[in-house]
């Protein structure tokens, strides 16, 4: 028998994946690896371009361009960062020119058919080999573990319901144990705002609007800030991100020469409508927030490749924050920031190793669901996921853990879920989405209001929304006018 993962023992009584999958790496990451990447491109002359000169907004420069009819050499570089690139009429060809130190992947393997015996008889063989279990949760059927030892930190997780159990070898993340930080001596009382971005899907063609993005900030009982991802480029006006400062610096009470504590910013996934906003806010206002911690579970380049405006968030973060505590979500973890408990219900990794979803190839499928619970209320994080995600949040949970008070409408009300709205039966639904768009969306509308009656859905319409407890219930309190329009063409 094989070794479940590098340096482990093999796993008896289960079926183990037959390969180890690659889930990524952490703040430290680069394309392929710093490998050579070598694709087939069916974009045009015209349309590679174009998209050269959209990434010249993240602050990318182009040192050298030659053309020979459709055939284009190039060099570009991002600060510290070089690269070769060749585009030849059905090719694109890019290589890394500077080296920097990189993370090592996050390395998973499934094994179904398995019992609860066998997954703690295999525990149990770890720790008899030096590994300490340092922190435990169970979530519905689902029993997790991490443990720690000889510099590794390994996950664990068993799912009653399916008989699976995941392993990882994680080596980016800061346990969980020490993640969180305590409930503080005066809470004040916890304040959720959905920032209003501008929506719209005809000036898209223009480079000019988008028709989706999101943006949520959390205000946690110490007045310190939970931002969660940010919208797209087109949507990062210079009024609107004045604005993104004025609303955080409102919501953690502080002054104009005093520093926003942000506890965590979370990103759902790795799409440039979902980061964005934070990437150019780190550019301007860096030097007026404290950052730390950062959350987040990107699959691997190799398996689905990021958009580019990952690598250059990545870059500012860790040039900014050097020694920001980072935290690579996996499925059944639970951690507490000033009293809000945040419980992690699905990630990439318990969909892609599962027999014959190795090729779904739905980027929106990668984004992590993350609930969080206090004052006797819940809201519920969904990013963009679509129907495998849905499936796999399904199989490993009770609709009464789904549940919330308060649930983001999944991919800006683009994807048809209806089994997830049905089975969670939402009190409150916030769309990431204008309420203009809802002709052209009447079918997922439909399939939402199984779930939760029209007058509980809240679109954005041009308001910034802010949501708090009343009454065992997440009640709108109120709002203010949305700052930003079309897009102005300032730089990422």
């Amino acid at each position: 028998m094989k070794e479940l993962l590098p340096g482990l023992p093999p796993y008896e009584g289960g079926c183990v994946s037959p390969e180890i999958y690659n889930a990524g790496q952490g703040l430290h990451a680069r394309p392929n690896d710093e490998r050579p990447i070598r694709r087939e491109t069916k974009r045009s002359k015209a349309e590679f371009l174009y998209e050269l000169e959209l990434i010249t907004r993240f602050g990318v420069k182009v040192d050298r361009l030659t053309e020979d009819g459709e055939n284009l050499r190039l060099e570009i570089s991002n600060g510290e960062d070089r690269y070769r690139v060749e585009r030849t009429a059905d090719e694109l060809f890019v290589e890394t020119l500077t080296h920097r130190p990189m993370d090592r992947p996050t390395l998973a393997r499934l094994v179904t058919d398995t019992t609860r015996e066998a997954f703690f008889v295999y525990l149990d063989r770890l720790k008899a080999l030096g590994y300490e279990s340092v922190w435990q949760n169970q979530i519905d059927q689902n029993e997790c573990c991490q443990l720690a030892g000889g510099g590794r930190l390994l996950y664990a997780c068993f799912n009653g319901a399916t008989g699976q159990a995941r392993f990882i070898d994680d080596p980016v993340s800061e346990r969980v144990d020490t993640f969180g930080s305590p409930v503080p001596e005066h809470p004040v009382k916890t304040q959720i705002c959905q920032f209003s971005l501008y929506y719209d899907y005809n000036m898209h063609k223009r480079g000019l609007g988008i028709d989706c993005g999101m943006l949520y900030i959390v205000r946690l009982p110490d007045r310190s800030l939970f931002l969660v991802d940010g919208g797209e480029m087109e949507q990062a006006t210079e009024a609107a991100m004045s604005e993104l400062l004025r609303v955080m610096r409102e919501m953690a009470g502080t002054g104009p020469g005093e520093k926003i504590r942000v506890a965590a910013w979370f990103c759902t996934h790795g799409h440039d409508d979902h980061m964005d906003v934070f990437t150019k806010f780190l550019r301007l206002y860096h030097d007026q927030m404290e950052l730390e911690r950062v959350i987040f579970n990107f699959a691997a380049y190799q398996r689905f490749v990021l958009m580019s405006q990952v690598f250059p968030m990545l870059e500012r973060l860790t040039a900014y924050y050097s020694n920001v505590r980072y935290l690579k979500a996996h499925s059944g973890q639970s951690f507490s920031l000033a009293g809000v408990r945040f419980d992690v219900l699905y990630t990439h990794e318990d969909l892609l190793m599962l027999p014959g979803t190795e090729d779904i190839r739905d980027f929106n499928e990668t984004s992590t669901v993350l609930k969080l619970s206090f004052e006797g209320v819940s809201f519920l994080l969904t990013g963009d996921i679509n129907h495998c995600a849905v499936e796999r949040l399904l199989a490993n949970y009770r609709p009464e853990t789904l549940h919330a008070d308060l649930v983001q409408a999944a991919h800006h009300l683009h994807n048809d879920l209806p089994e997830l709205y049905t089975a969670i039966r939402p009190g409150l639904v916030v769309v990431p989405q204008d309420i203009k768009a809802l002709p052209a969306l009447q079918p997922k509308y439909r399939s939402l209001l199984l779930g939760v009656d029209a007058g509980h859905v809240l679109f954005d319409e041009g308001k910034t929304m802010f949501f708090e407890e009343r009454n065992g219930a997440i009640a709108l309190t109120h709002t203010c006018p949305q700052v930003g329009g079309l897009y102005d063409g300032s730089d990422v």
